[in-house]
C-alpha cells in the first residue's frame, strides 16, 4: 500500500526525515542534509510528495516555504499508530522480563 504513495529512495528519506521530525517545518536546505539527499533529488520529490498529500506547506517564510509532515493522510496515520503499537509491545515486553 505505502508504494503507491512512495516510490524511490529519495522520496522514502525525506517523508522519514519529516515523520521522524513531525513536532518543526523545516525548509528545503534542512530537509537536504537531514534526509541527506542531493538538493536537485529534492526539488523533484518535494512537489511529488506534495500532489500525493503526505507532506503540506506549513509556512511561507519571505520567498522559503517550511515543509512538514501531513498527519491528517491515512498513510502517515497508519504508520504512527503501527509504531506506537510495536513501541508499546517491546515496552510491555521488557517489563515483563
Amino acid at each position: 500500500m505505502i508504494k503507491k504513495y512512495i516510490r524511490n529512495s529519495t522520496e522514502l528519506k525525506v517523508f522519514d526525515f519529516l515523520l521522524r521530525n513531525r513536532e518543526a517545518s523545516y525548509n528545503l536546505v534542512s530537509i537536504r542534509a537531514g534526509a541527506k539527499v542531493s538538493y536537485s533529488s529534492l526539488k523533484y520529490t518535494i512537489p511529488t510528495l506534495l500532489k500525493r498529500r503526505l507532506i503540506k506547506i506549513d509556512k511561507k517564510v519571505g520567498k522559503s516555504k517550511l515543509y512538514n509532515i501531513n498527519m491528517q493522510h491515512k498513510i502517515v496515520e497508519a504508520i504512527l499508530f503501527a509504531t506506537e503499537v510495536d513501541i508499546k509491545w517491546i515496552l510491555n515486553k521488557k517489563q515483563n522480563l
